[in-house]
C-alpha cells in the first residue's frame, strides 16, 4: 500500500519506518529512512525517535553517530522521545559516554530515558554507577521503575555482589507489583544463583505463573555455576518434559554441567539433542561440545568435532588446548597453539593456562618456560599475530 502512493508526506513515511522498527528489521527500516531523504522529504523528531531505535538494533556506533549528526545539521529540536531513543541508541551501541552525557542534558527524563541509561550501565560492566542510577531514579519519585528496569537491577546487583541492594530491589518488585513479570523474575533467580544463594533462587523459579526458556536456563546456569551439577541435570530433563524447546545457551550450560562430573553417556545425549535441533555447529554449543568430550577423556571425538566446525576463535581454541592437557597431550596443545597465528588469532590468559598445565603435566619445562616468558612479550607495532614472538 505503501509502494502505490502516488504521494506520501512524512507521516506516511513514519508510520513505514516505525513499522520496520517494530517488527525488528532494522535494516529496512534504515534503508527506507535513505530513501526518503532521497525522495526530499523532511524527517521530523518521530522519524529520529524511530531511526534511533532501528540503529540501537543494528548496534553500529558509526550509523549512530552519523544519524545524530543528521538530527543536528536538520536542526530538528528533540523532545524526550528522541532523547530517550538518543541514549539507548549510544548505550546499545556501546558508547556509554554519548549516552550520558545526553541522559545528563536532558532537562525532562521519562521511563525509557532511565531505563536506556541503567541498562546501558549494566551491559558496560559498570553496575555499581548502574545501582547509584537506580538509587537516583527511585529517590527522585520522577518516574516509578518498570520491569525491565528492575531486571536490569538486580543483573547489576548479581553482578556487584551488592545483596542488600538486590534484596531492596526484590522487596521494590514485590511492593509495586512486578516481580510476577518473566524478565524481572528471571532476573531474581540469576541474581540470587550469582550470590550463591541457591534456595532464594530456586524459590524464585518455582515462583513462575508460567517460565519460559530464559527462565529455566538461567536456573540452570546458577545451579552450574555453584557446582550443583547433579541437580542442574535433573532440572534439564524437567525442562524437556515441557512443551518448551531448549535453546543453544541452555544446550551450552548443561554441556558444561557433563564436563564438569565427566558424565560422558549424559553429554552423548544433549550432543544428540545438539545435532536433532541443530545447534550443534553453532559457537557456544560446538565450544561446549570440545570441552565436554575432552575432559571425559574422549580427546579424538573432541578433535574430530573441532575439526568439523567452520568457526575459529580463540574460545574454541582454548577449550581444545585445554582438552589436550587435561589428557596429557601437551606436545598436541602446543603445535594448536602454533596454529592460533594462522587464524590471526592472539592468546589471551586462558591460553597461556592452558599451556603451562599441559607442560605441567608432561614434565615439559624447557617448553612452558619457552611460553611462560612469551607473557612479557610485546607484539611489535603494524605486525600482524603470526609474525609476533608468540610464534
Amino acid at each position: 500500500m505503501f509502494d502505490k502512493m502516488p504521494q506520501r508526506a512524512t507521516l506516511s513515511w513514519n508510520a513505514m519506518i516505525s513499522a520496520y522498527t517494530h517488527q525488528n528489521m532494522p535494516r529496512e527500516a534504515l534503508s527506507l529512512y535513505m530513501s526518503m531523504l532521497s525522495h526530499q522529504t523532511p524527517p521530523d523528531t518521530y522519524t529520529f525517535a524511530s531511526l534511533f531505535r532501528a540503529i540501537a538494533g543494528l548496534t553500529c556506533l558509526t550509523m549512530a553517530r552519523t544519524a545524530h549528526a543528521h538530527l543536528l545539521v536538520l536542526g530538528s529540536k528533540p523532545n524526550i522521545y528522541v532523547e530517550s531513543s538518543l541514549v539507548d541508541m549510544y548505550a546499545k551501541c556501546g558508547s556509554i559516554a554519548n549516552s550520558r552525557k545526553i541522559f545528563d542534558s536532558m532537562v525532562q527524563r521519562d521511563v525509557i530515558a532511565w531505563t536506556a541509561m541503567i541498562v546501558g550501565c549494566t551491559q558496560s560492566g559498570l553496575d555499581s554507577e548502574a545501582l547509584v542510577l537506580f538509587s537516583e531514579m527511585v529517590g527522585s519519585c520522577a518516574q516509578a521503575p518498570n520491569g525491565f528496569t528492575l531486571a536490569s537491577v538486580l543483573i547489576a546487583c548479581g553482578n556487584a555482589y551488592a545483596l542488600f541492594m538486590g534484596t531492596q530491589a526484590h522487596a521494590f518488585a514485590v511492593k509495586a507489583g512486578l516481580d510476577q513479570g518473566v524478565t524481572t523474575r528471571t532476573s531474581l533467580v540469576a541474581m540470587y544463583a550469582k550470590l550463591g544463594l541457591i534456595q532464594e533462587s530456586h524459590r524464585a523459579f518455582e515462583g513462575f505463573l508460567e517460565a519460559n526458556v530464559v527462565s529455566w536456563t538461567a536456573m540452570i546456569a546458577g545451579l552450574v555455576q555453584n557446582e550443583h551439577h547433579d541437580l542442574a541435570l535433573w532440572v534439564f530433563q524437567d525442562m524437556l518434559l515441557t512443551t518448551l524447546r531448549p535453546n543453544e545457551f541452555t544446550l551450552s550450560t548443561i554441556l558444561r554441567a557433563c564436563a564438569c562430573t565427566a558424565l560422558l553417556r549424559a553429554g552423548c545425549q544433549v550432543h544428540s539433542l545438539s545435532v536433532r535441533l541443530g545447534f550443534e555447529s553453532k559457537s557456544y554449543t560446538g565450544v561446549a561440545l570440545v570441552d565436554m568430550y575432552a575432559k571425559c577423556g574422549c580427546v579424538v571425538e573432541a578433535r574430530v568435532l573441532f575439526d568439523g566446525l567452520a568457526f575459529r576463535d580463540v574460545v574454541l581454541m582454548n577449550a581444545m588446548i585445554t582438552g589436550y592437557g587435561h589428557n596429557g597431550q601437551a606436545r598436541e596443545a602446543l603445535q594448536l597453539f602454533k596454529e592460533m597465528g594462522a587464524f590471526g588469532l592472539r592468546p589471551n590468559s586462558t591460553t597461556f593456562v592452558g599451556l603451562l598445565s599441559s607442560c605441567s603435566n608432561a614434565g615439559l619445562l624447557d617448553e612452558g618456560e619457552s611460553k611462560f616468558s612469551i607473557i612479557y612479550c610485546q607484539i611489535p607495532s603494524g605486525k600482524n599475530i603470526s609474525e609476533s614472538p608468540f610464534y
